[in-house]
């Protein structure tokens, strides 16, 4: 899909001499991701395809209108101040709304004209036809993706469940992960479309379980360095299942980055501070307390209370501070 619309992308670009040109695609967690870029060089790479990207002024100002945005000079800017950054080296561009059916599916914006004309009012009126066909490529590709994640988050529920029957001390364990991340997200604020992903990668965050063998889960003394290496792998196992479904990107970093720790010392990659997303910062805090106070095959769970002293010890050390106390709040 996303070549296709750089093609469509490009013919429109050369009828209206456009140099710089991008669609930016709304997605069903709220973020915006480019889904076709043409004119964008110089090593840019924050605009490939699939890139999430922050909404900006622009894009905000169409979404939140739903209707074009036909800059012939400066003085035609209705935004606070002029917009000259990111690549624009004119004061005259074509911000389009791509709607279909009533549905706000994202934005396609023209700048850097060729010729050195302004974008008039019969340039929106000559384009419409091909944003219009944009807008049903996008329709149809975004219904694709939501059928297609849907199906393989249903598998992937199946399948961390199954682990459950499989290793019965992980009973009910993703449930109150997903309960106790969703607590500390909404203590923090988040919207209900930033703890949708967030209760998503919650509830199948053990996934990459299915490549660790048995005889390791169910070990009851302490695990080898050998053991303790290939137990640690779930995290990257986790992350390839979610690989290449559509509109998991968010969810599966979450899954990748659950086991990471605020100073460092977590695994896979060692990531520290705000290298962690903060889906993974929360969902670290509520896998960790529901794992110390469960029963696992080594060793018996721990007192909440005690658990809750153990998280509060390691705030600015294991965990994110911020999250720590939305946890105790949401927990006292």
């Amino acid at each position: 899909m996303d070549r296709f619309l750089e093609i469509l992308l490009f013919t429109a670009m050369q009828g209206l001499s456009a140099g710089r040109g991008s669609i930016v695609l709304l997605e069903p967690g709220g973020n915006y991701t480019i889904r076709a870029a043409v004119g964008f060089n110089n090593g840019e790479d924050a605009f490939a395809p699939g890139t999430i990207i922050p909404p900006g002024e622009i894009t905000s100002w169409v979404m939140n209108r739903k209707e074009p945005l036909v800059v012939s000079g400066p003085d035609d800017m209705p935004l606070q101040r002029k917009f000259k950054k990111n690549g624009y080296r004119t004061d005259t561009f074509l911000s389009i709304p791509l709607i279909h059916e009533g549905r706000f599916l994202g934005a396609l914006h023209l700048t850097n004209r060729i010729d050195k004309k302004p974008f008039t009012k019969e340039d929106l009126a000559a384009f419409d036809p091909i944003a219009r066909e944009i807008a049903s490529i996008l329709r149809q590709g975004v219904d694709f993706r939501e059928n297609v994640r849907g199906f393989s988050t249903s598998i992937l529920t199946s399948l961390s469940s199954a682990l459950e029957l499989r290793f019965s001390f992980l009973t009910g364990h993703n449930r109150r992960v997903l309960e106790l991340a969703r607590g500390i997200g909404t203590e923090l604020g988040l919207k209900e479309e930033e703890l949708a992903p967030l209760e998503t990668a919650a509830g199948i965050h053990d996934i990459g379980l299915v490549g660790i063998p048995s005889r390791i889960l169910w070990k009851k003394k302490k695990l080898t360095p050998q053991e303790l290496e290939s137990a640690r792998k779930h995290p990257l196992l986790g992350a390839k299942l979610l690989e290449g479904i559509p509109g998991m990107g968010e969810i599966r970093r979450i899954v990748l980055e659950h086991q990471e720790f605020f100073d460092g010392s977590g695994y896979p990659h060692g990531l520290r501070g705000e290298e962690i997303c903060l889906g993974a910062r929360i969902l670290s805090v509520a896998e960790y307390y529901d794992s110390i106070t469960s029963e696992r095959p080594h060793r018996g769970g721990l007192p909440p209370e005690e658990a809750r002293q153990i998280i509060r010890n390691s705030m600015g050390k294991m965990f994110d501070p911020a999250v720590c106390q939305a946890f105790l709040e949401q927990k006292s």
